[in-house]
């Protein structure tokens, strides 16, 4: 069986709030059941969770209910693997569409402070390839913290791939000048 969609649809608003509602209950029912009997690599939670941030860039759920924090639950130590890439690349997506510095943090502190080298290189990876804002973009997360954080963590730490990672991350952001938000020292 396929699924076809006509080309002109026409949805209500209305329609698609009362699907969503009707949606959502299953989907974390699915989420907490994963928990309760894993599936393989949980691959049932990675799903519920890209569907949640589907809902959300799309704008389905309401301002109120459009939090990260099901994707922070979902980094920490003891889910699958494969569920900590998702959720690391879905909280990327969310920081680039909501520029929000707290989930900045969180993903900066995983990839400073988290036991596994891949998931720190993943996050890292995840962070440039979905640049939080351009060199000569205004935007309020290009501060001088986050120019020093990235500075001491690429200088800091001994895997080769991780530091090849933040520096990549470096070059997207700032390029090869000095980031804007740096003060110039007028010594001449």
């Amino acid at each position: 069986l396929t699924y076809t969609v006509p080309h002109k649809v026409d949805y209500k608003m209305e329609q698609v709030l009362k699907h969503v509602k009707q949606v959502l209950p299953k989907i974390v029912c699915y989420l907490n059941i994963d928990k309760k009997m894993p599936s393989y690599q949980q691959i049932v939670s990675a799903a519920c969770l890209r569907f949640i941030s589907k809902l959300i860039q799309y704008g389905h759920i309401m301002d109120n209910l459009k939090d990260s924090s099901i994707f922070s639950a979902h980094l920490k130590r003891g889910q699958s693997f494969h569920v900590r890439c998702t959720a690391i690349q879905l909280l990327a997506l969310f920081i680039k569409n909501e520029s929000s510095e707290r989930d900045l943090n969180t993903i900066l502190s995983l990839i400073e402070f988290d036991q596994s080298p891949f998931i720190r290189c993943y996050a890292a990876q995840q962070l440039y390839k979905l640049p939080l804002f351009t060199k000569h973009q205004d935007c309020f997360l290009n501060n001088l913290h986050l120019v020093e954080r990235l500075w001491r963590l690429l200088n800091e730490h001994q895997d080769f791939n991780l530091r090849c990672c933040l520096a990549q991350l470096y070059y997207t952001l700032y390029g090869r000048t000095t980031p804007t938000c740096v003060p110039t020292n007028n010594c001449a």
